[in-house]
C-alpha cells in the first residue's frame, strides 16, 4: 500500500487502463492465430485428400 500511495489516483487510472488495453491486445492477437491455423489446417487437409 506504500507503494500505490506514491502514485497519484491519475496516474493509477492510466496505468490500469494501459494494462487492460494490453490484455485485450495480447487476448485479440491470440484467438487471431488461432483462427488463422485452424482456417490453415482444413485447407491443407482438404487439399492433400483432394489430390489422393
Amino acid at each position: 500500500m506504500a507503494e500505490i500511495n506514491k502514485f497519484s489516483t491519475s496516474s493509477l487510472i492510466t496505468r490500469s487502463t494501459n494494462d487492460i488495453t494490453e490484455l485485450q491486445i495480447l487476448v485479440s492477437m491470440g484467438l487471431q492465430v488461432l483462427t488463422k491455423v485452424q482456417i490453415t489446417d482444413i485447407w491443407s487437409i482438404c487439399k492433400i485428400v483432394g489430390k489422393s
